[in-house]
């Protein structure tokens, strides 16, 4: 195994503290770029909270929506905006949303895929969800190079 500038080990099962924290830090620069106070929420692959980061001004209830697009990143493995459509009224996942409060079924939270495993989720919440997105998908571009 082996460290990279991202500040943790790759062919690890969770994510880093480091690592939340530099994918906070490049969430916030993309924020203040665009003038939208976000909440970020970074968990491992357990739905184990690493990092939980408000910038100043973001709206109160960012605070639980970006924990929550975090856990259903993590929890359903694929992007919040792609569960949207997995819940409409005749689709695969209809009502799932109703049996878990913590279920966040529109965009701003990603899981983080490396090397193949599932280490952790992102969740950003504070402006639109295109906005919440843009900021969510600049950290990971920029810390881990993921594109989404």
């Amino acid at each position: 195994m082996t460290t990279d500038n991202t500040g943790f080990t790759r062919n690890i099962t969770s994510i880093t503290l480091a690592c939340a924290q530099k994918l906070a830090q490049q969430a916030e620069i993309k924020a203040r770029q665009i003038n939208v106070p976000v909440t970020v929420a970074v968990m491992d692959a357990s739905c184990n909270l690493v990092l939980h980061q408000r910038m100043e001004d973001a709206l109160q209830t960012s605070i639980h929506v970006a924990l929550n697009k975090a856990y259903s990143a993590v929890s359903f493995k694929v992007p919040t905006y792609q569960l949207a459509e997995l819940v409409q009224p005749g689709a695969e996942l209809y009502g799932i949303q109703h049996n878990d409060p913590r279920l966040v079924v529109f965009g701003g939270g990603f899981p983080i895929w490396l090397d193949g495993k599932l280490v952790g989720g992102l969740g950003v919440a504070g402006g639109t969800v295109a906005q919440d997105m843009q900021v969510a998908r600049f950290a990971l571009k920029q810390v881990l190079s993921i594109e989404i």
